[in-house]
């Protein structure tokens, strides 16, 4: 399989497993009554869940890992559509979409195990430190994911090698995931963003590709 359409199936793998995700991760919540914010915010109340069905929460586990290798097949499939024309722009963006993949995998298979352990514990102050250090280590991986996409759009933009509404979108989208650590209200449009140009990409890298005219 050609690897731009390997980076194709990514791109709609990674749409359709967060889609996935969330979805089972609701009726799983719900289930064990955490589903609100409010419960998912309690350390009491989430410990229990952890002790009372680890199973859930590692059977959640491969998503994670799955997830965690889109990021950098992506980044390989455009390195190869568009490396001719931006190598130095592509090399940059292949090395924070491998940030960001390390980043997840290593915070899904830590944040599963890690949380188990402390739900032993019964060590609120434990939890609630954990806690906080996944969240800061999550917001890294989507920074530098964002990285990643700005340097891609950016490529896009300037090779003509994606459809040029798409590479600017794809621009936009990294600089809202850049920023979205420090403006909470970037979260939806990044969002909206995520799912227009990962599908619209899919599409595009599945296709058969005609090299842009001079």
């Amino acid at each position: 399989m050609k690897l731009q359409k390997l980076g194709g199936y990514a791109s709609i793998v990674l749409v359709c497993g967060l889609v996935v995700t969330v979805v089972i991760s609701g009726l799983a919540y719900s289930h064990l009554g955490i589903a609100s914010s409010a419960a998912q915010a309690d350390p009491a109340k989430m410990m229990d869940a952890y002790e009372a069905s680890p199973i859930t929460f590692r059977a959640l586990q491969p998503f994670g890992i799955l997830l965690a290798l889109t990021f950098v097949l992506i980044a390989l499939a455009l390195q190869e559509r568009m490396q001719a024309k931006a190598p130095n722009l592509m090399r940059l963006a292949v090395i924070a979409a491998s940030i960001t993949s390390a980043l997840i995998l290593t915070l899904s298979i830590a944040s599963t195990s890690g949380f188990a352990s402390i739900a032993r514990t019964k060590d609120i102050s434990a939890y609630k430190a954990f806690d906080a250090m996944l969240s800061g280590g999550y917001a890294t991986a989507m920074n530098a994911w964002g990285w990643a996409l700005l340097l891609m759009g950016w490529a896009a933009i300037r090779t003509g090698a994606l459809p040029r509404i798409l590479g600017s979108l794809i621009f936009v989208y990294g600089i809202a995931q850049i920023f979205q650590f420090a403006i909470a209200q970037l979260e939806i449009v990044s969002g909206i963003l995520f799912l227009i140009s990962m599908v619209w990409l899919g599409v595009v890298l599945l296709r058969k590709h005609e090299p842009a005219s001079a």
